[in-house]
């Protein structure tokens, strides 16, 4: 259970370390802008 807890943070942090990646070869401010969009609206609807 613990393993997959690990695992899954492990690939999100790979995820989050691309995306991260990505948005700074494209454009590093409108990917951060819609990223705290959507975390607001998704706080706001739970």
């Amino acid at each position: 259970m613990f393993s997959l807890l690990f695992r899954r943070d492990v690939l999100l942090f790979r995820l989050g370390r691309f995306v991260a990646n990505l948005a700074g070869s494209t454009s590093g401010i409108v990917l951060p802008l819609l990223v705290l969009q959507l975390t607001g609206s998704v706080l706001s609807m739970g």
